[in-house]
């Protein structure tokens, strides 16, 4: 898969100024990426004839990265492994798009800004 990222500039300025992130600014970091992980665990509506396991929307999870400056919303193929098949814009099969089913890219350009206003005004917080 691509590496679809939301950047968010300033971050390393914070740690440069206050030699570390901020608990307020880690906090609102974590917040984001639980809030991008529930985008991520939504399944379309509708009846497709099989059952939902929900297996796909469990996998997903949250890790800590660079001591709280950021953060990893991801699925391991080894949970489930069609995530890729299911949620990946490059290899996406054609019935899951039909069914509509978002890719991780879909989820990054609709939702990226939202995350970034969260950390940004988390920043605006503590730097005034």
């Amino acid at each position: 898969m691509a590496d679809p990222t939301i950047r968010i500039e300033g971050i390393e300025d914070i740690q440069r100024i206050f030699g570390k992130i901020p608990p307020a600014v880690k906090a609102a970091i974590k917040a984001a990426a639980v809030m991008f992980k529930g985008y991520r665990t939504q399944y379309p509506t509708g009846e497709w004839g099989y059952k939902r396991t929900r297996k796909l929307a469990n996998s997903w999870n949250v890790r800590e990265t660079n001591g709280g400056a950021g953060a990893v919303v991801g699925s391991s193929t080894e949970a489930v492994h069609y995530n890729r098949i299911v949620a990946d814009r490059e290899v996406q099969a054609l019935v899951h798009e039909a069914h509509g089913w978002h890719t991780v890219q879909d989820d990054v350009e609709e939702h990226g800004p939202e995350v970034t206003e969260m950390v940004h005004d988390a920043i605006e917080q503590v730097t005034g």
